[in-house]
């Protein structure tokens, strides 16, 4: 069916007002469906092979199968031209009116704020693997007392350090007024926040959209699900980090850098809104160039010698060349990050915020600013927090270039408040790894969504609304429901972020193994996750490592602790041998494997393995005490082992080694003494016991020293002991029990 023939068969009904005005619409060519299908077809793709660098699209696969294909079939669907003419109209006549000239509807927009607020309670997601969770809740955790310091650090001039000092503030007062924990916080201000966001957004939409022309009200139906359903919404849901209060200021300062242009603010309000965005957020610097042209045109009649500024040309050679020489020489001299390692180089986070652009040695030698897995991470963070607002905007960029108005005011000054974050967070390093980090880039999505905005108002273009209203449908209202119900949902959850975590492994590769375990950790009592987790190891692991794989390894101990805490010992010294001899130079394996190998009665391998961990550790002159604690646990366990077997030498051997190598732990002092006298060594025994310095004496010390006295020499030589005892816990009814039996007279 040609285009001519689907324009006709679409005519629409000229029963309404809105109906008669649609023969004004235009369809976009065939170029531009290619373009939505291709994209389109990525997401069709992840919803059947979820692995592999689609990890920012597939969350689809994790739904029944009878929704997904439903939900495919019905976004397909919305990317046929008649189809999406159809539903335009549907839409059209449902909210259109002969009445174009609105006064904004405030209460509307409060009530539509009031049930997302609802929403956002209800799914909150269901994990904390994303972002700073961890640490924030750790490092904010006491606020019982109020510290003024959280007010000061907002005015520190160390930005670095203080990047988010109001945000951190308002969310520590808060705990602290209110008597919460700073999760409850957290989670309750970033509900509150994305509330205020929606309101602001659906006024603003309102006041923008409020023309004389037919196609405002469902272009008004655009911009409002572009706001409500971009994946960045999900940092409302619950979410413990500092980028809810960001979004709501940085679109408040875009509302007001809109109002600025058009004359309707003035200066002291606009410095005020750019100076709260920055405070919640060090990013905000980045609108640093739209500030300072937008406060060059509000005073371009005072300021004469500006006025050439408000061109493209001008702004390229004024500003964006200018900003970008600057940019370059910090990442090279001020931040070094063009040959920095991006992980594994602790103490070095000011150099590691931004990607090298050289490439690494192994296992970093996959990511680079401008390696192809880098690329696609940065493809995936963008559907992933913007999906309908990217689609849109390289619509228009392609196909809607000539019919824009590029030299608007408005155009040039919100696109230099997209173009510069863009580029800032194309080059940001993910120090958590994308899958984690994917928090940040939603400070990219006000920007986006403004600059997008200001070109879909435009009279040239606004014919073309069928189209995104469509787009906005399927890329918008169906993937982020569908986003948002996975994240608030464990047994979906688990299995994405274990996917997502197999790829990072392959990709970004640094703390890969934290995704896994902690998505692991989300229902340890699945059984279709342990063997999806185990599966998903076993796979990585048919790749030979040389012994120097880190990443697979602790995933491959993590699996070996869960099996034995199960009572899988078998299980577990099977996982431990291969973390063994996947990852050589952490030598806390060895300690591990030993101890599998004594749950199993394996002495002599446990022997073996313990003296190859000692071996190592004198060959390499390492002088590191941090498995000294474990490593006499497993010495005392194999004493014990090798008492039960009569084997003295070896029982003696290896408790004298575990006493020795924690000295201060006297557990491992009663342990040799205690098998001394019960093989008939009391005196032996005696001295032992007797070494014990006396600050450290106890009633159990005292009692243990008695009965061996005794065994040794007679009751007379304990019961001193038990007197000294019976001081120090005059109400221990035991010591009273042991002074009468050593006082009663002998048979």
């Amino acid at each position: 069916m040609s285009k001519k023939q689907i324009q006709k068969k679409s005519k629409p009904n000229n029963s309404s007002p809105v109906a008669r005005k649609a023969v004004e619409l235009k369809d976009y060519p065939n170029a531009w469906f290619y373009f939505c299908w291709a994209i389109y077809l990525c997401y069709c793709f992840a919803a059947f092979e979820p692995t592999g660098p689609v990890w920012g699209i597939h969350f689809i696969a994790y739904i029944p199968a009878g929704m997904r294909v439903l939900l495919l079939i019905i976004g397909g669907l919305l990317l046929v031209p008649n189809i999406q003419r159809s539903f335009y109209l549907g839409v059209a006549n449902l909210f259109g009116s002969e009445k174009t000239k609105q006064k904004i509807r405030i209460l509307p927009a409060a009530i539509v704020a009031g049930i997302c607020f609802m929403l956002f309670h209800t799914f909150t997601m269901k994990t904390d693997i994303y972002g700073d969770n961890i640490r924030i809740l750790k490092g904010y955790a006491d606020n019982s007392k109020f510290d003024w310091n959280w007010i000061g650090d907002m005015f520190s001039p160390q930005l670095d350090v203080n990047k988010e000092a109001l945000t951190v503030a308002i969310h520590r007062i808060v705990a602290h007024c209110f008597s919460i924990s700073i999760e409850s916080s957290y989670q309750i201000m970033s509900e509150f926040f994305g509330a205020l966001f929606i309101l602001a957004w659906l006024l603003f939409v309102q006041k923008i959209t409020n023309m004389d022309d037919w196609s405002s009200r469902p272009l008004r139906i655009v911009l409002i699900l572009l706001g409500l359903f971009a994946g960045a919404v999900q940092v409302f849901l619950g979410h413990v980090e500092n980028y809810s209060f960001g979004i709501l200021t940085y679109t408040l300062f875009l509302i007001s850098l809109y109002f600025y242009i058009e004359g309707k603010l003035g200066t002291l309000g606009f410095v005020f809104l750019y100076l709260l965005a920055f405070k919640a957020h060090i990013i905000a610097i980045l609108f640093f160039p739209a500030f300072l042209v937008a406060l060059a045109y509000h005073y371009r009649n005072t300021l004469t010698k500006v006025q050439f500024l408000f061109t493209w040309r001008a702004i390229l050679m004024v500003v964006i060349l200018p900003a970008f020489v600057i940019g370059v020489l910090l990442y090279v001299f001020l931040f070094h990050s063009w040959n920095e390692p991006y992980a594994y180089t602790t103490g070095r986070g000011f150099e590691q915020a931004f990607l090298p652009i050289v490439t690494l040695p192994p296992p970093l030698d996959h990511y680079s600013l401008w390696l192809p897995y880098h690329i696609a991470d940065f493809c995936n963070l963008l559907l992933l927090t913007s999906a309908p607002i990217v689609v849109i905007l390289v619509n228009l960029m392609i196909f809607n270039h000539k019919e824009i108005s590029w030299s608007q005011p408005r155009v040039i000054v919100f696109g230099l408040a997209a173009l510069f974050p863009f580029l800032f967070f194309m080059a940001l390093s993910p120090n958590l790894t994308p899958v984690r980090d994917w928090d940040v880039y939603t400070l990219l999505f006000p920007p986006l969504l403004f600059f997008t905005s200001m070109l879909l108002v435009q009279p040239g273009v606004r014919a073309y609304v069928t189209a995104w209203l469509a787009q906005t449908v399927v890329f918008g209202v169906i993937f982020t429901s569908v986003f948002v119900a996975v994240d608030a949902s464990p047994n979906e959850l688990q299995p994405r972020l274990l996917d997502a975590g197999a790829y990072i492994y392959h990709s970004y590769y640094a703390t890969s193994k934290f995704i896994e375990t902690r998505a692991f950790a989300i229902n340890e009592d699945s059984k279709p996750a342990l063997i999806h987790f185990s599966n998903i190891v076993h796979e990585l692991s048919l790749v030979p490592t040389h012994g120097t794989d880190q990443e697979l390894a602790a995933m491959m101990a993590f699996i070996a602790r869960f099996h034995a805490n199960a009572g899988n010992d078998s299980a577990a010294l099977s996982w431990e041998l291969l973390a063994r001899k996947t990852d050589t130079s952490f030598q806390k394996y060895f300690i591990d494997l030993a101890a599998y190998y004594l749950q199993l009665n394996r002495l002599d391998d446990g022997t073996r393995t313990v003296e190859e961990f000692l071996k190592n550790k004198t060959e390499r002159k390492d002088t590191d005490r941090s498995y000294d604690e474990e490593l006499a646990t497993v010495m005392s366990q194999l004493g014990a082992r090798y008492s039960r077997t009569g084997n003295d030498s070896s029982t003696v051997f290896w408790a004298e080694a575990a006493r020795k190598l924690q000295p201060l732990n006297l557990k491992y002092t009663y342990d040799i003494a205690d098998y001394y006298t019960h093989t008939g060594r009391a005196h032996q025994a005696l001295d032992l016991l007797q070494t014990i310095p006396p600050d450290s004496v106890s009633v159990k010390g005292l009692t243990t020293t008695a009965i061996v006295a005794a065994y040794a020499f007679g009751p007379d030589s304990g019961l001193p002991y038990l007197y000294k005892a019976k001081a120090i816990a005059p109400n221990d009814s035991s010591v009273d029990s042991l002074i009468m039996e050593m006082q009663a007279p002998g048979p």
